[in-house]
């Protein structure tokens, strides 16, 4: 598996891997399962927490016993790490991430809800986010399966900055052209990674080809 630099960008990443091209066949299909979008949904955030977490610090200096009564060197993270969900398309991305960060990671949920006339996303829900958030977290990665306009995604980087978070990064499924730029230009210090970069924005500010709301079809609703 590789990382491939999107066009002039130093920090933002596609995921490049066979698999992950046929599971975003797979969910692209608007005939797809709400059981099968689930599951393949939760099988691509594993392939880019894998990538996002790849660089993160670690520090050894102790052991623990193996079953056969010999010290083995041992390694944990030397900062914690937190996971941020964006409500509620995101739940399908955090059930995967549980999986594979340390069982001391704490999931801070950051709800929007976006306005179908301007597009915009409101803040409603970040409750038991602290503030100040506390200095030995190395890493807030925040979560969202599109980056369409990039307004959410946004948003919720520049209210993690003002807590205090000292690197940020997105992961998500899908972006279009526009949310990538709309990053950039907002937080240059933010490394996005996706399993895709679509064409474009339709007139609903939906991604195209894209693959519909993640929302609606990882919770069966209109």
């Amino acid at each position: 598996m590789s990382l491939s630099p999107f066009r002039d960008y130093s920090n933002v990443f596609v995921v490049d891997h066979p698999l992950v091209q046929v599971y975003l066949s797979e969910i692209r299909d608007r005939n797809a399962e709400k059981s099968r979008f689930q599951k393949v949904t939760r099988k691509l955030t594993s392939f880019l927490v894998d990538r996002v977490t790849a660089d993160l610090e670690i520090e050894g200096g102790f052991t623990v016993e193996t079953p056969l009564d010999v010290q083995a060197p041992a390694f944990r993270l030397k900062g914690r790490v937190a996971m941020v969900p964006i409500l509620r398309a995101a739940l399908r991305m955090m059930e995967a991430a549980e999986d594979l960060l340390p069982r001391d990671t704490p999931i801070w949920f950051y709800g929007a809800k976006r306005d179908e006339h301007t597009f915009r996303a409101d803040r409603y829900y970040d409750d038991h986010i602290p503030n100040p958030i506390p200095n030995d977290f190395q890493m807030v990665i925040v979560a969202d399966p599109m980056l369409a306009t990039g307004g959410t995604a946004g948003d919720a980087c520049t209210f993690f900055k003002e807590r205090g978070a000292k690197r940020l990064a997105y992961i998500g499924l899908i972006a279009a052209p526009e949310g990538i730029k709309h990053m950039q230009e907002r937080h240059p210090d933010v490394s996005v990674y996706v399993c895709a970069v679509d064409e474009c924005l339709n007139d609903r500010a939906y991604i195209v080809p894209g693959l519909g709301d993640a929302g609606d079809r990882g919770f069966n609703t209109d």
